[in-house]
């Protein structure tokens, strides 16, 4: 701006010098003045503000105007010099605050800078963390998925597995059907033969062996029930018996006792002696009821009073075994035919009941009385007269179901037999033909006195030969194991 002052000062001075120019010079003067006007002009509205729209006469410094005019031009120079310097002081104000802003914000930046590197080394951190928990994540996915292919190969191996068994099982059952099959054919052609053979034989048909079995193990049960009930309670009942009266109960059971006195027998027992009594008594009774019944086929046939209307059972037992001799088959189918007739036909004389069934009731009697009159009566406690009474109804009545399931035996072709001590082998827990007695304690499998001597039989055991249709005689079955007692000294 003091440019612009100096050069109005100067242009003031020359005028006057520049009077006598020519026309030429005068308007060259004339145009160097308007452009200089022009230049401060434009420098005034830059620093007064004025706008560019106001028009500036290009003569404005002719000297064609007032000295008035130039007195205002020179004075709104002056304003505008001064003007211009008030305005660059302000800029230099400007410019200092602007300066010490940035100095100000420079010095937050060096106080921020260390908790920025602090950001800058937690960012750090966090971004190393998270790259390590997604490297975890990734390795977990990446396992998740293997163990999701291993489950899923497992369960594949699984359902194979499964689809085999099925297969497997679907074959066994279809096996199953056609055996199944196969049995019901069979079932119903012996249901057949059955009714035929009940239809041929009025209405009879044999036992099964499973209806056999149960029916002798319950006749055991009786028996061994009726001398538990009336035998002596202990061995000391019995030490005002002689020992001869003691040694004939020994010798009356004859093969069922390995021992022949008394004595022996009692130095060979294992249990205790209290138990003795009722295990003698049980075999006495069991050795008479089956070695009259189920030994001989005709026990029935035995002269009952004055009834001489049958033939004597000798001679029907030695008819029998010379028919044996002849024809096996033949033989039993006869013996079996004449039972059943005469068990299942009634008494031509009576009409009441079959002839061999009437004939029971009188035979029990007589068997009740010659056994209470046997040894055994030296084995049984003292009875007042009403609990006699009752005994020997209870006696009675074993004995005719015991004939009455003996005749139904007798009267199938198949052939019984009973074998007592003399005939069974040494002990062995695994032989069908013979159980431990109870009081030996002995489990199923328990084989601690195989190889010990049978001292005592309690029960024989019953063999079944042949079948229903008087066939296959040379093979056997056991429809009742002996019970036997074992000499564990030996």
């Amino acid at each position: 701006m003091a440019e612009g002052r100096g050069t109005s000062k100067e242009t003031q001075k020359l005028a006057p010098s520049h009077g006598p120019l020519s026309g030429n010079n005068s308007r060259r003067t004339r145009t160097e003045r308007g452009a200089m006007g022009r230049i401060l002009g434009g420098a005034t509205r830059v620093l007064t503000g004025r706008k560019s729209e106001e028009p500036i006469s290009p003569s404005s410094d002719s000297l064609e105007r007032p000295d008035k005019e130039r007195d205002s031009r020179a004075k709104k120079a002056h304003e505008a010099t001064g003007t211009g310097a008030d305005t660059k002081s302000h800029g230099a104000h400007i410019n200092n605050r602007a300066h010490k802003r940035d100095i100000k914000y420079l010095h937050q930046d060096k106080e921020k800078g260390v908790p920025i590197e602090e950001w800058k080394e937690k960012y750090n951190l966090l971004r190393q963390e998270f790259e390590a928990q997604s490297q975890r994540l990734a390795e977990e996915v990446h396992q998740h998925e293997s163990d999701r292919q291993q489950q899923r190969s497992a369960y594949e191996y699984k359902l194979q597995q499964r689809d085999t068994k099925i297969r497997k099982l679907n074959e066994i059952l279809s096996r199953l059907s056609e055996d199944n099959e196969h049995l019901q054919t069979i079932v119903v052609a012996h249901q057949e033969h059955a009714l035929q053979s009940m239809a041929s034989n009025n209405g009879w048909a044999p036992k099964e062996d499973r209806v056999v079995r149960d029916e002798l193990l319950k006749l055991d049960g009786k028996i061994r029930s009726w001398a538990r009930s009336y035998s002596v309670k202990s061995l000391t009942d019995l030490d005002n018996i002689q020992d001869n009266e003691k040694d004939k109960v020994i010798q009356e059971l004859g093969e069922y006792c390995r021992e022949q006195d008394w004595a022996s027998l009692m130095c060979k027992v294992s249990f205790s002696f209290d138990k003795v009594p009722v295990i003698l008594l049980q075999a006495l009774l069991a050795k008479d009821v089956f070695g009259r019944m189920f030994v001989d086929p005709f026990f029935a046939f035995g002269k009952v009073g004055d009834d001489n209307s049958l033939p004597e059972p000798a001679a029907l037992d030695r008819l029998y075994k010379y028919m044996i001799q002849v024809h096996e088959a033949e033989a039993h189918t006869w013996r079996s035919q004449t039972i059943r007739i005469l068990s299942t036909a009634t008494d031509p004389h009576t009409k009441t009941k079959p002839i061999l069934q009437e004939r029971i009731e009188e035979l029990s009697s007589g068997l009740v009385t010659n056994f209470l009159g046997s040894s055994a009566c030296t084995l049984l406690r003292s009875l007042d007269t009403d609990h006699a009474k009752k005994m020997n109804q209870e006696l009675q009545s074993l004995y005719a179901a015991a004939a009455h399931l003996a005749l139904s035996l007798w009267s199938q072709p198949t052939l019984m037999v009973c074998r007592n001590q003399q005939h069974l082998p040494d002990f062995a827990i695994a032989s069908p033909m013979m159980i431990a007695h109870r009081l030996h304690h002995l489990d199923e499998e328990d084989s601690r006195l195989d190889g010990k001597q049978v001292l005592l039989v309690i029960r024989p055991v019953v063999l079944a030969f042949g079948t229903v249709n008087a066939e296959h005689y040379d093979l056997s079955k056991v429809w009742a194991p002996a019970t036997v007692v074992v000499n564990e000294k030996s």
